[in-house]
């Protein structure tokens, strides 16, 4: 496969013929309803299937998902946490993460903190925001970890720097309270703002309270109660 994009005749064929990009490509087109074809989470599931066998870590990840839901195959957390685990072998980020948490919960696998913990680091070392603020959080309520604000701190300024609204909020948490980072009135309500901005309703609500209080924000009786 060169990159172009194929046509829907042309993509199948390739499929059909053991391609496993192309078996991929088919499957994202039926997993999402675009490319010409209808959504059909079973025929998807059956096009990564066939790339999963070749290796593909992808289509790994994808089919884990729909087990993990149970969308176009029977719910299985066995079946998910056996191929999150071969896409997180090979490097899969997400995939990584989502091994984490079925590890952290105990769904498919046999509950174990510290497997959880070493995936959750993997998949953050990536660069993965959702696991860094897991990770994050782990450290933070002390959950298969000894409890460290500091390295809590750490984990959740990175997922915040790239966007994610929650580890925002979380971060605007430790600036607030100065647990694992110095008190900082101004750099909490920096990132309630950014939290809030993305919509996310906890960090609207403290961005009120900052602003009933005065806190790292002017003191706004108007904008608190907006």
């Amino acid at each position: 496969m060169n990159g172009r994009l194929l046509s829907l005749p042309t993509l199948r064929e390739n499929a059909e013929k053991g391609d496993a990009i192309a078996q991929y490509k088919l499957g994202s087109s039926y997993l999402s309803g675009s490319g010409g074809v209808q959504q059909d989470y079973a025929e998807a599931a059956n096009w990564f299937k066939l790339a999963a066998v070749q290796g593909l870590a992808a289509a790994q990840f994808d089919l884990g998902y729909l087990y993990q839901e149970g969308k176009g195959v029977a719910k299985d957390y066995v079946a998910s946490a056996s191929y999150y685990r071969a896409a997180a072998e090979q490097g899969h980020p997400t995939a990584q993460n989502n091994l984490a948490s079925l590890y952290e919960h105990g769904w498919g696998v046999p509950k174990n903190p510290s497997e959880a913990i070493s995936w959750y680091r993997a998949a953050a070392e990536h660069g993965d925001p959702t696991a860094q603020c897991n990770l994050a959080t782990t450290y933070l309520l002390g959950r298969g970890v000894r409890r460290d604000d500091r390295q809590a701190a750490t984990w959740f300024l990175a997922a915040a720097q790239q966007g994610f609204a929650v580890a925002q909020a979380n971060l605007a948490f430790m600036y607030y309270t100065g647990r694992g980072i110095g008190r900082d009135y101004a750099e909490a309500a920096k990132w309630t703002m950014r939290a809030a901005e993305h919509g996310y309703a906890f960090a609207e609500t403290d961005l009120g309270y900052l602003y009933e209080q005065g806190k790292g924000v002017p003191l706004d009786y108007l904008a608190a109660y907006k």
